[in-house]
């Protein structure tokens, strides 16, 4: 029965793909594809590409177009027999290079003599506009060809890339390479590759080539010589010239080689991955050029898209040491995105521990790894807790400075700190009893929104009475919770109608990881949640000016789509995470404001004021363009008057606790926005400075001026520090 309706579909779908209806506007039953197997939905493909050829207005094509898109979404992949491949390829004109290859990934089986010849034809016409450098496409349909046009191609390849030697040996081991490895070597832009989040990013073809016993090899060898290469351009053998080392396409090729290594995690790629990067970021001299711009960029991309520890240190190290000012700000961008993705990598990330001395570089990107912890759901056994955290030095120093939180199989949920003394390891819960953890449990860091206020309070007043720095912001973290009239949407208004400023929004947004759309304002991932935050502006790189923030959208991935995802049915703390990320971008850039607006001379205009023997503008009249100095004063006067948000009420309850001597003397009172010092009050949104209502500058000593004893902080913050600075002037 279940057969025949299938057969009777696929007949359906045939008629209504070749004939025309009896009137332009029928539509006719909807069809569900995902009744079909492969097979059947690849017998109605030649039906369905001839129709996508027709004039759009054509009910075939709308009806064609309308099947493509059901097959995208639903994800669908038809199955090509030698008939119905014979057809599809029949339509398809020659030099039609790309469609031919959307088509050769579903074949059933190796092209028979007929179907080679179709190739062929497809093949000797080159495509309209074509580039120079197609040979990743042209090898794949040719392998399909029996290999037709091999010889002449070779023959092009190594006259265009003659200076490129890595790219020819490359081309070499194509031959022994599979069906799939080409199809997605020819998916890509003559080999490029950009990460995810960028407007050219494609499908990493280095996930297929990982498979490749030959490939591996070959990227072994390239990545070895090209270490050995700029090893002797920084000791003086090779005569350095700037950005002589590698030409660009030998640079795609080493940065592919380097992923395929990373994705593996080949233990060779760990001592030779620094010097590399750092060979191609410096001069041997004290020049700003660099040995080579194309692989030290390529190579950020390729750390950021698949990173290792060794890796990422690297990157931090090679952003130490270089001088090329265009090179340090590329690969400050890969930096965060490259934490981000190595903490996706549980396994490979808690690696570093192993063998890494205990330092601030290693903890601060152990912290980092270990943060996003929070939004992707990383849980680990007690096992690997101990072996890769308590047990190890580097590790320990992490471990022992922040909270844990033990999940038992019971539900329950117990968090706790470790103290390693020799080699003893002590649990403390909160209340200052001993804590014993369960074998069966999961380990992961501690989160305020997994505890009631008085636990937060508590863990709070442990760890400021003992001093204990934090890497990442834990017990003193922001967290926020979702309006329930909001739970029902997919969006939230939590952080609409802030004014900010695009310049350093941009800036912010594309340190902290988010993508920039000129029309969609930005979005970033947080694991499998896609987070949308609309801004009334065109964002893109160079754009200045003001926007207004609008609403914060969330979606989840379902297969290659995103859906939208209901507030309710977004895990507590991912919801708090992303906010938390939207929150630093206006609370930063809220305030942001042109230095060189203080250097113009302000005029009674800008000040609202007019001339006594002039007249007063008429009500109706359009607002004075302030001068920039008097509109920041207003607009910081406006958002004086405004709650405090998340982020400033953490910042007041941790200035009530650092400050709990000097209140409780008198010398300073604490309001709802102020922090009082005598006659002055500074706001703490803004660390802006008031003296009987009127704004003052304060200069602030760059030695700092001491309180009596200067208020240890709990964690670092630019307007915390700020605040306690203008405190310690005012008071001394």
């Amino acid at each position: 029965m279940h057969d025949q309706i299938q057969e009777n579909t696929v007949q359906h779908l045939l008629s209504r793909l070749s004939e025309l209806p009896d009137h332009p506007r029928f539509t006719g039953a909807p069809f569900d594809l995902s009744l079909l197997d492969a097979r059947q939905l690849g017998s109605i493909w030649p039906a369905m590409r001839r129709a996508q050829t027709l004039e759009f207005k054509d009910p075939r094509a709308q009806f064609a177009h309308s099947l493509c898109k059901q097959i995208e979404e639903a994800e669908l992949v038809p199955v090509l027999d030698e008939f119905s491949a014979l057809e599809v390829f029949r339509h398809i004109k020659a030099g039609q290079w790309e469609q031919a290859l959307r088509d050769l990934s579903y074949l059933a089986e190796k092209p028979a003599a007929p179907l080679q010849q179709e190739l062929i034809r497809i093949l000797e016409t080159k495509p309209s506009g074509y580039p120079e450098s197609r040979e990743y496409k042209a090898y794949a349909i040719s392998h399909f060809a029996g290999g037709h046009g091999l010889p002449e191609l070779r023959a092009e390849v190594a006259e265009r890339y003659k200076n490129s030697p890595y790219r020819l040996l490359e081309f070499d081991v194509l031959a022994e390479l599979s069906s799939d490895s080409l199809l997605a070597l020819a998916g890509t832009i003559n080999g490029y590759f950009m990460p995810s989040g960028s407007q050219l990013a494609i499908d990493n073809p280095a996930i297929v080539l990982a498979d490749e016993a030959a490939y591996i090899e070959f990227a072994r060898e390239t990545l070895l010589s090209a270490a050995q290469h700029v090893n002797e351009i920084q000791t003086g053998k090779i005569a350095y010239k700037a950005d002589a080392a590698f030409s660009t396409d030998d640079a795609q090729v080493i940065s592919r080689a380097a992923r395929v290594a990373a994705y593996r995690d080949e233990p060779w790629l760990r001592p030779i991955i620094g010097p590399l990067l750092e060979g191609v970021c410096v001069a041997p001299t004290t020049a700003k050029t660099v040995p080579s711009q194309s692989v030290a960029i390529t190579l950020g991309h390729s750390i950021e898209a698949v990173p290792t520890p060794e890796s990422v240190r690297a990157l931090r190290d090679a952003l130490a040491l270089v001088r090329h000012a265009g090179i340090k700000k590329k690969l400050s961008r890969n930096v965060k995105p490259a934490e981000r993705a190595l903490a996706e990598r549980p396994s490979v990330a808690l690696r570093m521990t192993a063998d890494a001395k205990p330092g601030k570089k290693h903890l601060s990107l152990l912290a980092s790894c270990m943060e996003s912890g929070y939004w992707l759901k990383m849980a680990l056994s007690v096992e690997e807790w101990r072996k890769h955290l308590v047990d190890t030095p580097a590790g320990a120093a992490f471990a022992n400075s922040v909270v844990w939180l033990e999940q038992r199989q019971d539900g329950r949920n117990l968090s706790f700190t470790v103290t390693t003394s020799n080699a003893d390891t002590y649990m403390t819960s909160a209340d200052g009893t001993a804590h014993v953890v369960d074998h069966a449990s999961t380990i992961s860091l501690w989160h305020p929104l997994a505890a009631i206020t008085a636990e937060r309070h508590a863990w709070q007043s442990i760890f400021l009475a003992r001093k204990i720095k934090q890497p990442l912001r834990q017990v003193f973290r922001e967290h926020y919770v979702a309006d329930s009239k909001e739970l029902s949407s997919n969006e939230s208004s939590m952080f609409e109608g802030h004014i900010v400023s695009i310049r350093p929004l941009i800036g912010l947004a594309r340190k902290e990881g988010w993508s920039i759309s000129k029309y969609e304002g930005l979005s970033r991932q947080f694991g499998d949640v896609r987070a949308n935050f609309d801004i009334s502006a065109d964002l893109y790189p160079g754009a200045t000016g003001y926007g207004t923030s609008g609403k914060l959208r969330f979606a989840h991935k379902n297969g290659k789509r995103w859906e939208d995802l209901p507030i309710a049915d977004l895990d507590i703390v991912i919801f708090s995470e992303v906010a938390r990320a939207v929150d630093l971008l206006v609370s930063v850039t809220s305030f942001a404001t042109d230095n060189e607006a203080n250097e113009k001379p302000v005029t009674a205009g800008d000040l609202g004021l007019h001339y006594a023997e002039q007249a007063a503008p008429s009500a109706q009249s359009a607002p004075p363009a302030y001068h920039p100095t008097v509109a920041r004063w207003r607009h910081l006067a406006h958002l004086s008057n405004l709650p405090l948000g998340v982020m400033a009420s953490n910042r007041k309850n941790t200035l009530a606790m650092v400050l709990a001597r000097q209140i409780k003397e008198g010398k300073i009172t604490l309001d709802e926005r102020h922090v009082h010092v005598g006659e002055y009050a500074i706001h703490i949104a803004t660390a802006r400075v008031m003296k009987g209502g009127e704004p003052i500058e304060i200069a602030v000593n760059q030695e700092k001026a001491q309180l009596a004893a200067m208020p240890w902080l709990p964690y670092d913050e630019i307007l915390l520090q700020r605040i306690l600075d203008n405190v310690a002037r005012l008071m001394t």
